[in-house]
């Protein structure tokens, strides 16, 4: 009640999906705006709180037991600050994390947890190599295994760009900074981003004065490449195509 928010879990049953659990943070409060951004991967789900302790944000994990599902931490950034909104963008898969915060400082960060033996931690702060105010890096925010996609859609005057991070061993680094073969000012490229194994998905939902466009890029032996741009069989201006 009053923007303070909740998160409906529900699980796949023989006669179809059932609502299986009701969440909410341990310290939310009204204004919060609990479950603007989620993410699931197995049994851990997570939940992020953007507008929580002064716009600073707050992401919390989910864990489902026998007695149902519980919550197990509040996650917050190294260095999260009022009005750096962390959690406006969340993805998981497996025991990583990754939590944007497109407001924090000079052009936003994204947050990388991992989880050992039930405790999170952080593992990295990431932004990109040439990131700078207002380019809102974080606003999305993807993994898939030891690859992590982050979008900052303001970048270059909202042309957007898309940032590839890998782990190694000696921690995540910067793979790959990705724009469409198209894409110009206004375009918003980045403002969604998936990825799934050796594919990536982006969205530029402004382009060509908001009908939008999406992305598919494959990483190969020479690295990330574009290899199709896709929009829908009617989209026309503003459809805002690629908003997810």
């Amino acid at each position: 009640g009053k923007e303070a928010g909740r998160a409906y879990v529900f699980t796949k049953a023989a006669v179809g999906w059932a609502q299986t659990a009701e969440l909410q943070g341990s310290d939310t409060v009204a204004g919060g705006w609990f479950g603007d951004s989620v993410a699931i991967s197995g049994r851990t789900a997570i939940v992020a709180v953007p507008e929580h302790a002064n716009v600073a944000g707050r992401a919390y994990v989910f864990a489902e037991t026998a007695a149902g599902w519980k919550q197990v931490t509040e996650l917050k950034g190294s260095d999260t600050t009022a009005n750096g909104q962390l959690g406006t963008s969340v993805a998981i898969s497996g025991n990583v994390a990754v939590f944007g915060a497109p407001f924090h400082a000079d052009g936003g960060r994204a947050y990388v947890f991992i989880e050992t033996k039930g405790i999170w931690k952080q593992a990295a702060e990431l932004k990109g190599s040439d990131t700078v105010a207002p380019d809102q890096f974080g606003t999305s925010v993807a993994i898939s295994g030891t690859t992590a996609v982050v979008g900052a859609d303001e970048h270059a005057d909202f042309a957007g760009r898309v940032y590839v991070f890998t782990k190694s061993a000696t921690g995540w680094k910067q793979a790959a900074e990705l724009n469409g073969s198209d894409t110009v000012a206004n375009d918003s490229f980045g403002y969604s981003v998936a990825i799934s194994g050796t594919t990536a998905v982006v969205g530029a939902n402004g382009y060509a004065e908001s009908a939008g466009r999406a992305y598919v890029f494959t990483k190969t032996a020479s690295g990330w490449k574009q290899t199709a741009e896709l929009n829908g069989s009617d989209t026309v201006t503003s459809d805002n195509f690629g908003t997810s």
